[in-house]
């Protein structure tokens, strides 16, 4: 596959990760969102430390929520003063969670962002790639949350995360991989396939590869796979596209898909992730012991 020379073409200002962010600054401030954002906070707090029984409800509510991530991050043992690095930011929505949460040193880059924005939260979104960064402070967590997929030169990115990392750090990489069901049996109709915004999509093997270049090493994976492989996949079988009226993103109602058989791919896809066979991944690296 060409790589176009000009990938701002496919990250308009309505791609997901650039819009109108939610979850900003004067929204935790807004007293009419007061009572949302005191139920997001114990969800998001349940989902990042494991602690709080009401959070732990309003997790189950909508288990796969956009903070979901939050979850995957908790075994990273993040501490208040920790030194974190959000790679391919977008809008910042994630840091702006962790931000409430009580994440003091927060850094998100995007070279897609139109300019470098600085928030009253206390944290700046620069626009500009992970290679781009100064060696000093080094960042106690890297996280490419599916943006690892994204990038250009996965050699270059990973040597300059591996640059950057804290000699106890760990880099997060949360990405689609091939080393699934979903590829084997979808093929050029696999959801996440995503060309051309996805550059490169990786096996377990390929990461490694690539961490033992730059004197990483990978230490665990989580495979965290929704039902979006399924109905994503079997809607571009059919020529129907995500954003496309009858698509079930866009309106459940008038999809092709039942109830029922949403059910059914939400626990296909929780078997596939028990077996390793899920078609998105969070891997764990750190510098070699």
């Amino acid at each position: 596959m060409d790589i176009p020379s000009d990938m701002t073409l496919y990250y308009s200002r309505t791609y997901y990760a650039f819009e109108e962010d939610p979850v900003s600054a004067e929204r935790f401030h807004s007293l009419f969102r007061k009572t949302i954002t005191f139920l997001e906070r114990s969800r998001n707090a349940f989902l990042l430390t494991g602690r709080g029984v009401m959070g732990r409800a309003l997790s189950m509510v909508k288990p796969h929520s956009p903070t979901f991530v939050l979850s995957l991050l908790r075994k990273t043992r993040l501490q208040p003063d920790s030194n974190i690095l959000d790679v391919g930011c977008g809008n910042g929505r994630l840091l702006h969670h962790m931000k409430s949460l009580g994440c003091g040193n927060l850094t998100g880059v995007d070279p897609f962002l139109p300019r470098d924005i600085r928030f009253q939260d206390g944290f700046v979104l620069l626009s500009q790639s992970v290679g781009d960064l100064p060696n000093d402070p080094p960042f106690d967590l890297i996280m490419f949350n599916h943006s690892f997929e994204h990038v250009s030169d996965p050699h270059a990115s990973m040597k300059a995360a591996a640059r950057l990392l804290a000699d106890e750090g760990v880099v997060f990489i949360r990405t689609p991989t091939v080393d699934s069901y979903a590829w084997r049996h979808y093929g050029v109709d696999w959801v996440q396939l995503d060309a051309p915004r996805h550059s490169f999509i990786h096996s377990r093997r390929s990461l490694e590869y690539l961490a033992e270049a730059a004197g990483l090493e990978l230490y665990d994976v989580i495979y965290d796979s929704t039902e979006f492989q399924f109905w994503g996949s079997e809607q571009y079988r059919r020529d129907i596209a995500l954003n496309a009226e009858n698509s079930y993103a866009v309106n459940p109602s008038r999809s092709i898909f039942t109830k029922d058989d949403i059910r059914s791919f939400r626990r296909r896809a929780l078997e596939l992730n028990r077996t390793n066979d899920g078609d998105q991944a969070a891997f764990y690296l750190r510098k070699k012991r």
